[in-house]
Order: structure tokens, then C-alpha cells, then sequence
């Protein structure tokens, strides 16, 4: 099992397959519903520029979750790919990203791990 307490991983997946063999728990955060309502509303501006086929309808919200301190929230657009928004001490990102044949939880785990640590599972 692979947990998270927001402290450093002491064990990491070497790969990706590693990683897939793995169940991951994520413990989720408290947010608003204005929080997210907002979030959502810069997510579908994003995506809308990013992909021809995604509108803001198309988004399905999965799950937020903290690693280490850092802020993700997860949704599907309407091809079925992760789109994520990763806030870190105030500073955020969101990109849109293929589903790998990952759980929504080991795909935050790989973003983890990439963009915290630049660490990239192959």
C-alpha cells in the first residue's frame, strides 16, 4: 500500500508499472463549495483553450487530495483524460493529461512526484 500522512514519500515507485501495481490512499482536504465552483470555472476556461472537443459540461469532478502539503484537484473532461489542478504554497498549475491506465489516485501520485521532485516514472 502506498499512503500519504503529507510527509515524503520514504517509499517510491521506481516505474510506472510499479507504481500501477501499487493501492494508493490519498487523504482528501476540506474545501468550499465557492472554492471549487471557482476552480471549476478556471479549469473549463483552460481546458477550452487546451482541447478542441472539451467544454465546461464535458467536466467531471473526481476527487481532491493532498500530497505533502500540496493541493491537487482531479476531473475528467469529455474524452475521459485527467485534467488537475496543483496548488502549492499559493502557487498553482493545471495542465490536462492522458489517464495512463492509472487510478485517479496513482495519476496524483506520478504528478506528485514529477512536479515536486522531477521525478518522471516511465
Amino acid at each position: 500500500m502506498f499512503e500519504s500522512e503529507n510527509k515524503y514519500y520514504e517509499t517510491r515507485p521506481a516505474t510506472l508499472a510499479e507504481l500501477m501495481s501499487r493501492d494508493v490512499v490519498l487523504p482528501e482536504f476540506e474545501d468550499s463549495p465557492q472554492e471549487r465552483a471557482a476552480l471549476h470555472k478556471e479549469v473549463a476556461q483552460y481546458v477550452k483553450i487546451e482541447s478542441a472537443s472539451c467544454t465546461a459540461k464535458g467536466l467531471k469532478f473526481v476527487r481532491n487530495a493532498m500530497i505533502d502539503g500540496v493541493k491537487y484537484w482531479l476531473w475528467t473532461d469529455y474524452d475521459g483524460d485527467y485534467v488537475y489542478s496543483e496548488d502549492y504554497e499559493g502557487d498553482g498549475l493545471m495542465c490536462l493529461a492522458d489517464q495512463d491506465g492509472l487510478t485517479p489516485e496513482q495519476f496524483l501520485v506520478k504528478v506528485y512526484l514529477k512536479n515536486q521532485w522531477q521525478i518522471r516514472l516511465e
